[in-house]
């Protein structure tokens, strides 16, 4: 829906700020994307300093394009970098959510936080309307498909993306 993409929203909850991803985050994002847990539950990828400034660059390019929104996520009191969260646009007016957390904030309650920003943050702009909300998990990624089941989202299917098996969870909101 094109009210997502007026001007980049920032959210915020009790204890986080949900704000646009700035070249000034290239370090935490190194750390947090090279993670041993990052790579076992989600990337699989190394990504370098450089490349990290490219995918900045791309996801300003992907909000202009009404495509996603990938927000950083800070913890209020301190300005502490906690992870990041995305929603993709399908373009069927259904949103994946997804992102990954640094592993010292696990468990705290800041990714339930996070994400119960992105939902209502979802449906103030869908203004009373329906939409789909899904997320899709790595089957042995257990802390996240007890966070998503802790959200009311429901279990749909098993995928296969690239080799891996993911479950694919979904909230009408």
């Amino acid at each position: 829906m094109q009210l997502f993409f007026r001007g980049y929203p920032t959210i915020r909850t009790e204890r986080l700020i949900l704000r646009q991803l700035t070249f000034a985050d290239i370090a935490d994002l190194y750390d947090l994307y090279n993670a041993k847990e990052t790579q076992e539950f989600q990337t699989q990828y190394y990504y370098s300093r450089e490349s990290l400034l490219q995918y900045i660059l791309s996801q300003d390019q992907s909000f202009s394009n009404h495509e996603k929104i990938m927000w950083a996520i800070e913890r209020k009191s301190d300005k502490t970098f906690i992870g990041v969260r995305v929603i993709y646009n399908d373009g069927n007016d259904e949103y994946e959510i997804q992102g990954d957390t640094r592993k010292i904030f696990w468990r705290k309650g800041y990714t339930k936080e996070a994400y119960k920003g992105i939902l209502k943050f979802i449906k103030e702009v869908y203004g009373g309307q329906k939409a789909l909300v899904y997320s899709k998990i790595r089957v042995h990624n257990e802390n996240a498909i007890a966070l998503i089941n802790s959200l009311d989202f429901k279990f749909q299917k098993i995928l296969s993306e690239n080799g891996v098996h993911m479950l694919k969870y979904i909230k009408e909101i």
